[in-house]
């Protein structure tokens, strides 16, 4: 699809996600060890997190939807002097991340691919398992009275016949796997809080490629965060209007 950037883009966090083969037992000293490489660019205080993680579950083999909470192992989060930009590392797991207001790609991946060759440097590892490319969205629209969704958004919340058509919460997720490249595509769309007067969505495009029993070479791996990143880029473009991109003052490339 055409490029396009904006000079206003509703990204309210990007981050990309390594999971690491790894058959050398854990070293808890070895974050030291990074993080005397990223001190330039992470000077911030280290903390400590252990991310929990929520998924929604359905199938024919349950059943119904439920939620499944997980707590990862704790992971070190580096920042850097402002807070808006972190390098997030554990146990066989990486994460770089860029909050609001983002920067453009072609600041994001050379700190993706610069933390990428640190850890590689610094942590023993066997290939990788898994990447994630995320891209948080916030959208928010002048909200006067009765808000016309479709006006915005290519898929909105639909009621079915005899419903109440006002809307006054939502949450939908679908996950989609490509037909050329066993990349996993998974849209959450909801409703969220915000300021008087506006109305507010967060369009949440998470893209996940495995590699199974075959770890890929980290030296391979930035080539399938650009995939990942081109495949985003297209899904977001599908999934709303002109009238969304004039608020975020597209650009054409």
């Amino acid at each position: 699809m055409q490029r396009r950037v904006y000079k206003n883009p509703p990204i309210e966090e990007a981050l990309c996600d390594f999971r690491f083969e790894n058959s050398s037992e854990w070293d808890p000293m070895l974050p030291l060890v990074f993080r005397d490489q990223i001190k330039d660019t992470y000077p911030g205080k280290p903390v400590q997190r252990a991310p929990i993680e929520a998924n929604l579950h359905a199938g024919s083999d349950q059943a119904g939807a439920s939620f499944l909470l997980r707590q990862e192992l704790g992971r070190i989060q580096f920042p850097s002097e402002d807070g808006k930009a972190l390098v997030a590392i554990g146990q066989n797991v990486l994460s770089v991340h860029m909050l609001r207001p983002y920067q453009r790609w072609e600041e994001f991946r050379p700190r993706i691919e610069d933390a990428l060759v640190k850890y590689s440097n610094t942590m023993p590892c066997d290939g990788i398992q898994r990447i994630g490319l995320r891209y948080i969205n916030k959208i928010e629209i002048k909200n006067t009275g009765s808000l016309d969704l479709n006006k915005y958004f290519v898929v909105p919340p639909m009621s079915p016949p005899g419903f109440p058509t006002r809307i006054i919460s939502f949450i939908t997720r679908t996950e989609h796997i490509y037909d050329d490249e066993p990349v996993k595509l998974i849209l959450t769309f909801t409703d969220t809080s915000v300021r008087e007067g506006y109305a507010a969505f967060l369009l949440d495009l998470d893209l996940v490629w495995e590699f199974g029993d075959t770890p890929l070479p980290v030296e391979e791996a930035m080539s399938k965060v650009d995939i990942l990143r081109d495949r985003e880029r297209d899904a977001f473009e599908q999934l709303i209007t002109d009238d969304s991109r004039g608020m975020f003052d597209a650009i054409s490339e």
